[in-house]
């Protein structure tokens, strides 16, 4: 049992799941074994269809002690930065109830500014806000850019430190480093792994992740029960 931002997981091993993947049930059964789900990107595509896929999904497949979250991301057709805060804003709304924590998506390449400190917090402050407004305190973390330099990433981490973000979303085992390091260890971290691999998980983990997301969802049992078996202490 590993408890990260104040949730407990049954062990250190998640998966990414996209949306199309909810029409297939059975590739969604073989991973879990995984202690969460990471599902997205999501996109505002308005309130009855998040909604409706969410409530389908949990229905039906979630186990009781699989921890579920969400990557709100930009919706394709956004193209301005207001647009971008008003959509990721009314997806964390609508989708509020029906996630343990949330993921901020500011690492896919065709997001655009990712790189600015004030583009993300225009983009994070709003749903910050807009949590202190729920009964029930969830997560809230970011994904940041792999590209992302080191004062830039000493930058978003500062304010994540100082404003309420629980963690963050890394794939760079030099930024995980740095992240430890200038946090302290204080700011929990996810390492996404972007295939299968017991070593490429070991290594996030041995840089100081708190948990490990495999960005694979078509993978096998059999593949899930060789990591565990490869890795100590999961």
């Amino acid at each position: 049992m590993q408890e990260v931002f104040d949730i407990k997981f049954r062990n250190r091993l998640g998966s990414t799941l996209g949306l199309e993947d909810f029409s297939k049930p059975l590739k969604l059964r073989k991973t879990s074994l995984c202690s969460f789900l990471e599902l997205g990107p999501v996109s505002f595509l308005g309130k009855n269809n998040i909604r409706g896929a969410l409530n389908w999904f949990l229905n039906t497949h979630r186990d009781n002690d699989t921890v579920i979250a969400l990557r709100l991301s930009k919706s394709p057709d956004v193209s301005s930065e207001e647009q971008f805060r008003k959509n990721m804003l009314l997806s964390f709304t609508y989708a509020y109830d029906f996630a343990d924590f949330f993921v901020l998506d500011f690492g896919r390449p065709e997001i655009g500014a990712v790189q600015e400190l004030d583009f993300i917090r225009a983009i994070t402050d709003p749903i910050l806000d807009a949590r202190m407004t729920y009964e029930e305190f969830k997560p809230v973390l970011l994904k940041l850019s792999p590209i992302l330099n080191a004062d830039l990433l000493e930058g978003v981490l500062d304010y994540c430190m100082m404003n309420g973000i629980d963690g963050v979303e890394l794939s760079d085992i030099q930024q995980i480093k740095n992240t430890v390091e200038f946090s302290k260890g204080r700011l929990p971290i996810i390492g996404a792994v972007h295939a299968p691999d017991a070593t490429d998980i070991s290594s996030v983990l041995e840089a100081g992740a708190s948990l490990a997301d495999i960005d694979a969802p078509h993978i096998f049992r059999p593949q899930i029960k060789y990591i565990f078996k490869s890795l100590k202490n999961l």
